[in-house]
């Protein structure tokens, strides 16, 4: 509550924009219900002594984890992705957002592609991409015709992979996604 206070203090000082009490109280409503849950996520982990990790790529390779979130009080859709080496150690990250939202399934689409297009500028080494979105990766796999906006995005994908055979893309558990999370939900915080 205070970090909105404050924030909606300094929104006033600099750009006379202020938020109403309700609204404030609502976003520190939303803000601790999502620390409860990482909490409460957090403490079925240990519980199940099942906690997922992110791991190293094999030698002289990178992974590029990505992921989608969305901003419902701006109405964006937003992309983080982050890469780092076979040490483990940060190469590179990036965060984009849109001004309109698309559905859950196409904005993690768009995720994997700027990710892909992102590496591509930056190298061609063999590359791991890590998504947290199984539907992402089994359409990658898979032959649906179509011609919805999800199938399009799925296409065009597969067009750079055909011509970058040395990147994979693969699925892994939210909990090991958590860094390209973080950027994508704090991409439009940032100019």
């Amino acid at each position: 509550m205070l970090e909105g206070l404050w924030k909606n203090r300094n929104d006033f000082v600099w750009h006379n924009k202020k938020e109403d009490a309700a609204k404030l109280g609502w976003l520190a409503f939303h803000k601790w219900q999502d620390w409860f849950m990482a909490h409460n996520i957090r403490e079925l982990q240990l519980d199940n002594r099942e906690v997922v990790t992110w791991n190293s790529p094999p030698f002289g390779s990178f992974t590029c984890n990505m992921d989608a979130a969305f901003n419902k009080r701006v109405r964006t859709t937003n992309r983080g992705w982050c890469i780092r080496n076979d040490h483990g150690n940060f190469v590179a990250a990036g965060t984009a957002w849109d001004g309109s939202t698309f559905s859950v399934i196409e904005a993690e689409a768009l995720a994997l592609k700027e990710a892909i297009q992102s590496v591509i500028m930056l190298h061609n080494a063999p590359t791991i991409f890590e998504s947290d979105s199984q539907q992402v990766v089994q359409a990658l796999s898979s032959n649906t015709p179509g011609s919805s906006e999800f199938i399009s995005i799925i296409n065009s994908i597969k067009s750079l992979l055909l011509d970058f055979p040395n990147f994979e893309v693969k699925f892994i558990k939210r909990q090991a996604n958590m860094v390209a999370h973080t950027l994508a939900k704090a991409a439009n915080s940032w100019s």
